[in-house]
Parts: structure tokens; C-alpha cells; sequence
């Protein structure tokens, strides 16, 4: 993990930052994040599980940004108000929808995966409210929504209601300029609705 945080850090030569994403289902994910600040990273992104302690861990390293990611109101309730007992915020929250993370965020049961509070119209509303009933201004962090956005037309609505940004992974994978696999492009860019489970 040192090495890699290195070579993007030589790679990048100053230009952007360099982010870690760490499982905090991985059971050493306390020592892929104080690896990941002692390297030099700009930031730490934590999905597959609650990030109660990532403040903790990160103490030592206050310029590293921390972005959780989670999927529903009520987790977002959970991680702002431990913070808020730790004087951190995140520095950004990427807001992943369980049907398009391979169902293992935020749903517990393969039956929630379709659960309307996941739908991102109102999961940014619920976030929205709970930061004016906590006192924190909109604005002061960033709401990133990720998972099955597709087309231009998905990212202006979403931008609409109030995304300070979107992730999109899946289209770019299936370009010519993308290096995975051609059989790897086909099955993605052949899938249908009715394939993913």
C-alpha cells in the first residue's frame, strides 16, 4: 500500500489528490487507513460498513479528507452525529445506491436492495432536512450520489436535486479507452435491467 500511495503520488506530480478506498469490512482496514495518512494521501473513502472510528484513525493526519460512503438517511444520521461528537465532519459523502454496489451497502437483506428510502431523490431530501435540524449549512458537505447513473439526462436531475456531484463508473468501463478485457466490455454493454440481480 506504501509503494502504491508513492507511485500515485509521483505519478500525479502535484496535480489533484490521491484518495484510498478502504473496505472497513476488510478486518486490517484500521492499518490500511493509518498506512494510507503515513504515505501521504489527500484522502480516505470508506464504504462496506459504518466509519465510526475513521476520525480516530486519522487523527494524527487532520489535512486528510474524509469521505464516507453510505447509502440511506438513517446511516447518514448515525456517522454526522458520532462526528459531530468528535469535531470532524466528512469532508464529503458518497451516497451509493445498494442495488448497483453489489448489495453490500446499506441493505442487510438481498429483499431491501429495492427498498424505496435507497432511491436518491430521497435519500438527498433526508440529508438535506437532517442537516438543517443538526445546524450545518447545506453546502458545507459535498453530496456525491454513485450507482446506476448512466446518461446525461440522470446526472442533471440528480445535479437538480441537489448532488454537488455524481460517480460513474460502469459507461466508462465499456469504452475503447478503457483497459478491461473485451469479453468484460461486451457482457456490460449487452446487459439488460432485467440481468442484474
Amino acid at each position: 500500500l506504501d509503494r502504491e500511495v508513492r507511485m500515485a503520488l509521483e505519478l500525479a506530480n502535484g496535480h489533484g489528490a490521491v484518495a484510498v478506498n478502504v473496505m472497513k469490512a476488510v478486518s486490517e482496514y484500521a492499518a490500511y487507513v493509518r498506512q494510507s495518512c503515513e504515505s501521504g494521501a489527500h484522502a480516505i473513502v470508506m464504504g462496506a460498513g459504518l466509519p465510526f472510528d475513521l476520525p480516530d484513525l486519522t487523527q494524527d493526519f487532520p489535512d486528510v479528507a474524509l469521505v464516507p460512503i453510505l447509502s440511506d438517511v438513517r446511516g447518514v444520521n448515525i456517522v454526522l452525529k458520532k462526528w459531530q461528537r468528535k469535531k470532524r465532519l466528512p469532508d464529503a459523502i458518497v451516497i451509493e445506491h445498494p442495488r448497483y454496489a453489489g448489495g453490500h451497502l446499506g441493505a442487510t437483506r438481498p429483499e431491501e436492495i429495492d427498498d424505496p428510502r435507497f432511491d436518491f431523490e430521497v435519500v438527498l431530501a433526508g440529508i438535506f432536512e437532517l442537516m438543517r435540524e443538526l445546524g450545518l449549512e447545506r453546502e458545507r458537505i459535498p453530496l456525491i450520489v454513485a450507482g446506476g447513473i448512466k446518461t446525461h439526462d440522470e446526472v442533471r436531475a440528480l445535479l437538480a436535486l441537489g448532488a454537488s456531484a455524481v460517480q460513474i463508473g460502469t459507461p466508462f468501463a465499456v469504452t475503447l479507452e478503457g483497459d478491461a478485457h473485451p469479453n468484460f466490455k461486451h457482457v456490460l454493454a449487452d446487459a439488460r435491467p432485467e440481468d442484474i440481480v
